[in-house]
């Protein structure tokens, strides 16, 4: 994935003693839905600031089967859940 990409998604490069994802845990999401195709997708987001979760950006790329890329337009956003332990 282009570093760009990865910024604009929230995320950094994995570093050695990253913190591993709780089994429970639900990331937070941003829906898409391409005007040219009718097609929805969805993309994880790693932080709150990153520019498709503040609405700075309202767009994201994916990559169709055929291998061509296809643009989304943001649609709807989703907070990530935790399950507790009891």
């Amino acid at each position: 994935m282009p570093i760009g990409r990865l910024a604009l998604i929230g995320w950094a490069a994995v570093t050695v003693g990253a913190v591993l994802l709780q089994q429970q845990f639900r990331p937070r999401r941003i829906y898409g839905l391409s005007p040219t195709t009718g097609r929805r997708a969805r993309i994880r987001v790693g932080t709150t600031t990153c520019d498709l979760w503040t609405g700075v950006a309202n767009t994201f790329t994916v990559e169709l089967d055929t291998g061509t890329p296809d643009t989304m337009n943001v649609i709807g956003r989703t907070q990530e859940r935790r399950r507790l332990a009891h």
